[in-house]
């Protein structure tokens, strides 16, 4: 089933609308005469029915926002609408049949109007001008949409009018900004095999970091993890890295430089794309595996291999290791985190940081799902 998203700029639009814009007349919707809508097979539940104006059926705002993933720009001073999904956009303004499609020209069959209290859009013209197709079916009374194209729309720490976009089809990543049609920044090389999520984190005015995880395979255990350095809205550095189960932590800064992996290698990364150190941590554990950076700090490292699940900290001045789960956990919790594997191997500890020479985490019992706070002190 198609995945729908809800955003809370749809919401903000939706107010915004209705301070801003003069109401136009009132006209009911046909309730007699319920209309259903259909996105690649699935009906689409709807909060308020769309009806026929004009030759064309139309839709709430804030539906057509949800029903095609899109996202849209309000511009108070001349009542515009701008609809952006990837590299597509579409530009109508209230009252106006003049609209603007990729940059060309059209004209509207029906205006964009407020019915109710609730701003209405031609449904047609938003969905082909995204990239869909629209067919009437008038004896199953249903708009049938054919949807071929999918966006994951990435969010994140300080992203402020910026979006980025991922083509899960191509792997083509594109960013725009409010009112500004989006620009191919690159590619992650190879399509989304499931399902993508995707994290933006700005690190300077014009550096990003994105993470996008593409989860696959019955019972989803499967993560490929992509790792992005994007400056002046170019793709300078990129890693892979799998993991089986979890997701790992990845995305983060550590003085200053961006932490990168594959798995088996960590790389610090600085705003100009240059690698300024590394860690084998193949070397570094002794084992092959693929391992997840939980933390890093002055002389340590903290991570996770993907076959046990469970916490090593890797003293960088003598190279020592130790399994934190045999120091932190009873021995009742010891046997739990080395025989259950259900749904797969864990200690079941969580890291939420370092404070005054300690290393913090939470575990979380797998059977009462009871927590609590456990440290482990790193003073030399």
């Amino acid at each position: 089933m198609r995945k729908v998203k809800i955003t809370g700029l749809a919401a903000l639009v939706a107010t915004i609308l209705l301070t801003n814009t003069v109401q136009a007349k009132t006209i009911q919707p046909k309730e007699n005469q319920p209309v259903q809508i259909q996105v690649n097979g699935s009906t689409i539940s709807l909060k308020n029915p769309p009806y026929f104006a004009e030759g064309t059926w139309l839709i709430p705002l804030k539906d057509a926002v949800e029903t095609l993933d899109c996202q849209v720009d309000w511009e108070g001073k001349t009542k515009s609408i701008t609809v952006i999904r990837g590299p597509q956009y579409a530009k109508l303004r209230i009252g106006s049949k003049e609209a603007i499609v990729n940059e060309k020209q059209t004209m509207l069959y029906a205006v964009p109007r407020l019915v109710n209290g609730k701003t209405f859009v031609p449904l047609r013209f938003v969905a082909e001008s995204l990239g869909a197709q629209v067919e009437w079916k008038a004896a199953k009374r249903t708009i049938e949409i054919t949807d071929s194209k999918h966006y994951t729309i990435g969010h994140g720490i300080d992203i402020e009018n910026h979006r980025f976009w991922l083509d899960d089809k191509t792997g083509t990543l594109y960013v725009s900004k409010s009112f500004v049609p989006a620009k191919e920044i690159g590619s992650i090389g190879e399509p989304i095999k499931e399902f993508a999520r995707m994290e933006a984190r700005k690190w300077s005015q014009n550096t990003w970091i994105l993470t996008i995880w593409d989860n696959y395979g019955e019972p989803h255990i499967n993560n490929e993890a992509y790792q992005l350095l994007v400056k002046d809205q170019k793709i300078i550095y990129q890693t892979k890295a799998y993991y089986r189960y979890w997701t790992g932590k990845l995305g983060y800064i550590y003085q200053d430089q961006a932490v990168f992996t594959d798995g088996q290698m960590i790389e610090l990364v600085d705003q100009t794309g240059k690698v300024t150190q590394t860690y084998d941590l193949v070397r570094l554990v002794g084992e092959g595996d693929s391992y997840s950076i939980e933390g890093m700090g002055e002389n340590y490292l903290l991570v996770k291999p993907n076959k046990t699940g469970k916490h090593i900290l890797i003293d960088l001045k003598t190279n020592n290791k130790v399994l934190l789960y045999q120091q932190l956990l009873t021995k009742e919790e010891q046997e739990i985190a080395e025989k259950n594997d259900l749904p797969f191997y864990t200690d079941s500890l969580t890291f939420v940081g370092e404070k005054d020479g300690s290393l913090r985490f939470i575990y979380k019992h797998p059977f009462t799902n009871k927590e609590r706070e456990v440290t482990y002190s790193i003073k030399k």
